[in-house]
């Protein structure tokens, strides 16, 4: 039961990103004024696409699905922790960008953990049947 939620938050949370993130990553980039801005806008847009690609493994049940979610992750988890500092460098906080980044790492491990899950799951030999 626990894997089946693990599977099924990790791939709304690969849809909401890829989504979501294509549509901010680009509208944000238009509006920047600093190279950090910059930065944070385009790890948005690419993160967004690796998630739909993650999303795609994820969903064939292919092993590279994993290594691109790592992708996926270390994006996700840079974006989460730089974008306060980014847009807001004068009332954002240094405790808060590292709680942000503590917040989004456990967000990305589940669903690393959903995504070999599903993995595991379609894989006949762990469950006990052969070729």
């Amino acid at each position: 039961m626990l894997s089946k939620l693990g599977i099924i938050f990790a791939g709304l949370v690969l849809l909401a990103t890829g989504i979501l993130g294509l549509i901010d990553g680009p509208r944000s980039f238009a509006d920047t004024t600093t190279q950090f801005e910059k930065i944070v806008a385009s790890a948005t847009t690419v993160y967004a696409v690796l998630a739909l690609a993650a999303l795609a493994g994820f969903a064939l049940r292919r092993t590279w699905s994993v290594p691109v979610t790592i992708a996926w992750a270390v994006l996700v988890i840079f974006v989460g922790s730089t974008a306060a500092l980014a847009y807001a460098p004068d009332s954002a906080s240094a405790t808060g960008a590292i709680l942000a980044g503590v917040m989004t790492t456990a967000i990305a491990w589940v669903v690393l953990i959903g995504v070999r899950a599903r993995l595991r799951v379609s894989d006949p030999v762990s469950r006990g049947q052969s070729g």
